[in-house]
């Protein structure tokens, strides 16, 4: 069953370039090849072939305060290792 990108509630990105600079980055993240963005979603991870990850969101349903909560407990989560 194929997924689809319009019911879901947030999109992973898995890109397959990305910079060594920060500029290079910020460009991938914000855009990068135009064809897997979803610029209707209000939540995307973006993760880089490196492993580098950002984010993107679309700041009428998650501006500053919601975003960085989510984002800080994902970060908390995946430093703290599986659940025991």
């Amino acid at each position: 069953r194929a997924l689809d990108p319009e019911s879901a509630c947030f999109v992973i990105c898995l890109d397959h370039a990305g910079g060594p600079d920060v500029q290079s980055r910020a460009r991938q993240y914000w855009h990068g090849d135009g064809r897997n963005r979803f610029f209707d979603k209000a939540l995307q991870w973006i993760v880089l072939p490196d492993g580098a990850a950002g984010f993107l969101g679309e700041h009428a349903m998650a501006d500053g305060g919601p975003a960085l909560r989510i984002n800080q407990y994902i970060i908390a989560a995946i430093f703290s290792g599986p659940p025991a």
